[in-house]
């Protein structure tokens, strides 16, 4: 039992390198055909220049499954005309410049993840059980964000 404490500790310690965004908010939302699977994508401020966004999935019976919280996006670049090689290659030097932060939260296999991606330093990831996830206050209240992208997006 020893990995899970260690877990714990080092997500207490875990500080974001970018704040949650309070501003704004515009919704898209997506229903499958086949599985009844709703996933909504929530942005901020808006979709044109988001600075946060949100994604939460949302099984047949409406029971939240996943959440996806990426903060500090990295704008928007063209690699048109490039080979694949040439796209990869810009892609990540583009996400590797861009200060972020990410939290995930999977339901179903009860794992949560912190991602903090700071240019020029080593990327810092914490994995734990979910509940100790969402409960981090220095998160920002992760549960709210969960309710406020329900009202926005009606789910």
């Amino acid at each position: 039992m020893r990995a899970p404490m260690l877990a714990v500790a080092a997500l207490k310690a875990f500080k974001p390198a970018v704040a949650p965004s309070d501003s704004g908010g515009e919704c898209s939302l997506n229903r499958s055909s086949g599985s009844g699977a709703t996933t909504v994508v929530a942005t901020f401020p808006g979709h044109v220049r988001p600075s946060m966004s949100v994604a939460m999935t949302f099984d047949s019976a409406g029971h939240l499954v996943r959440y996806s919280e990426s903060r500090g996006l990295a704008g928007p670049i063209s690699t048109l005309g490039m080979t694949p090689k040439q796209r990869d290659s810009t892609l990540a030097a583009h996400i590797r410049s861009t200060r972020s932060t990410n939290i995930t939260l999977d339901w179903p296999v009860d794992r949560g993840m912190v991602i903090n991606r700071i240019p020029g330093e080593p990327t810092d990831a914490v994995m734990a059980a979910v509940r100790e996830v969402e409960s981090r206050p220095q998160l920002g209240p992760v549960s709210a964000r969960i309710d406020r992208v329900r009202r926005l997006c009606g789910v």
